[in-house]
């Protein structure tokens, strides 16, 4: 399966980026992928994504031509999925230190409850989360505070939690 989701990602890569599929961009592309996780940044002109190039997987960002692949994050800690609000000005990381909400400019970091599939509201103003103790939905604003449960569901329901997707804010 793992191999499936890497070529699937990287299939959606190389469109995006308007690649051909010549064994020559298929394997530049394909070291720059380590997880499934990719998100649209910038009014849909780059694309943000996790990668071990550097040794170690980090956030990098590409422009959706293919040019100007930097590394956003840079502190030697595995990452392992990551949400950025619509306007670009934050982030959600999930590392092997836990969640933490990080401001995209001076990189500053607060640690965020213990969570998993974080996603930002459109207005960027809330972040929705799966509790993983109990399944239950939960949110939190964007500066980190005011915890709030929203799904109150038996733990026999809480396995299929309505989908994140679909929360209205």
């Amino acid at each position: 399966m793992k191999n499936k989701t890497i070529i699937f990602t990287l299939v959606i890569l190389l469109t995006l980026t308007g690649c051909s599929s010549n064994s020559t961009d298929i394997i530049k592309i394909k070291h720059l992928l380590y997880t499934p996780y990719i998100s649209w940044l910038d009014g849909g002109n780059k694309i943000a994504f996790i990668s071990n190039i550097s040794g170690s997987p980090d956030i990098y960002t590409v422009k959706i031509d293919g040019t100007r692949l930097r590394r956003f994050t840079d502190d030697g800690v595995d990452k392992y999925y990551f949400s950025f609000s619509p306007d670009g000005k934050k982030l959600v990381i999930q590392d092997y230190n836990g969640n933490h909400l990080v401001d995209s400019v001076t990189r500053k970091r607060k640690m965020l409850p213990v969570g998993k599939n974080f996603i930002w509201s459109p207005d960027n103003n809330k972040i929705a989360f799966i509790y993983p103790t109990n399944n239950q939905i939960y949110t939190v604003d964007n500066d980190g505070e005011n915890i709030k449960q929203l799904t109150f569901l038996s733990n026999k329901k809480s396995r299929s939690a309505y989908p994140l997707q679909q929360l209205r804010y």
